[in-house]
């Protein structure tokens, strides 16, 4: 009886998804709170259906750390990068709302001198998830801002600095796959005259 019992409410639990997402959404919470980042990871190969909820709580977490814990951010808002493209459309606007506050932080003088690698870090993400439908869909002038910032901030460095070449490539790659055609009136894709 007692073995029913507990395989019964081990089955309520595995197909209760509101519990599942606890579970990870805790576990995650968890991972940030230690900066157990290679556990970061791990919770969403764990849970791939649940990566854009995972993306944006990484985005947020970064955003929110923006100002008091700078190198927690950055590593957070990278972290989230290969996930960002499953955000969904209403996971998408919060998000980009992030990007613009850690390429806020990227673009900072102080930041850029006291971190260069960091602000690297950030403008590479940046460029990347600005670019992604779902983001690049609700806010498609976000990546053309972000390609101007990570060009400002690529001005900066030596010509022959290697992280010069690798922004310089991630900035190309942004060029080719561009920003979508803008919107027209109530949300319509107005065709480019290409």
């Amino acid at each position: 009886m007692k073995k029913t019992l507990l395989m019964l409410a081990i089955s309520a639990i595995v197909a209760s998804p509101s519990l599942a997402r606890a579970d990870w959404s805790s576990d995650l919470q968890a991972a940030i709170n230690s900066n157990n980042f290679a556990e970061i990871n791990v919770i969403a190969a764990n849970n791939p259906n649940d990566q854009g909820g995972i993306a944006l709580a990484l985005l947020t977490a970064a955003k929110n750390d923006v100002g008091s814990h700078d190198g927690t951010a950055i590593k957070l808002f990278t972290l989230a990068t290969p996930f960002a493209d499953q955000l969904s459309p209403s996971q998408a606007l919060p998000a980009s709302t992030a990007i613009v506050a850690l390429v806020g932080l990227a673009g900072n003088p102080e930041l850029q001198h006291k971190d260069p690698k960091g602000a690297h870090q950030v403008f590479t993400a940046a460029l990347t998830m600005s670019s992604d439908s779902p983001i690049a869909t609700v806010r498609p002038g976000l990546h053309n801002f972000v390609v101007a910032a990570a060009e400002d901030f690529g001005d900066k460095y030596a010509q022959n600095d290697p992280d010069k070449k690798d922004l310089d490539d991630h900035i190309n790659l942004a060029l080719q796959v561009g920003s979508p055609p803008p919107l027209g009136p109530h949300g319509v894709l107005t065709p480019s005259p290409e």
